[in-house]
């Protein structure tokens, strides 16, 4: 059995992606909020939603932010004979045997292992892992080439 971790790249990476995309839709929701406060002339009924839904924003983004990058940090792929596991802290382990796997879908990011039995259970491994090449070569070779797509 033999585990990888993400790359410390590919951790900060990740990490970096969710932020700004949090910033990005707090950005629009306040100026949204703003532009509403600007134009109907500041009633303090607004002020007081606006405050209360800023403050509900910050403890959501602190929160999951903690989360989200407690999970990245603890997020490994194992890949033994018979099967491919990722796991992610707080989450269920997803693992499929490579008997189950149907096809194997490259993408510009990495490769998506699609599962027979369940779509749902389906993995995406990114290219963010340490040695990704390699765990690409070995899931090719207990899947099979026939099972390769090409990259979409």
């Amino acid at each position: 059995m033999t585990s990888y971790k993400l790359t410390p790249e590919g951790n900060a990476s990740l990490k970096k992606a969710w932020v700004t995309a949090i910033l990005i839709g707090y950005v629009a929701i306040i100026i949204t909020f703003s532009y509403n406060l600007l134009y109907r002339s500041g009633q303090i009924k607004d002020i007081v939603i606006f405050s209360i839904i800023a403050v509900a924003l910050a403890v959501g983004y602190y929160f999951g932010r903690k989360k989200y990058f407690n999970g990245v940090d603890s997020m490994h792929l194992t890949l033994d004979e018979e099967r491919v596991t990722v796991k992610l802290l707080n989450e269920p382990d997803i693992t499929i045997a490579f008997s189950a796997i149907s096809k194997i879908t490259q993408r510009k990011n990495g490769i998506f292992l699609v599962n027979k039995v369940s779509k749902k259970n389906s993995i995406h491994v990114i290219d963010k892992f340490e040695h990704f090449d390699e765990i690409k070569n070995i899931i090719i070779e207990k899947v099979g080439e026939d099972k390769l797509q090409p990259v979409s």
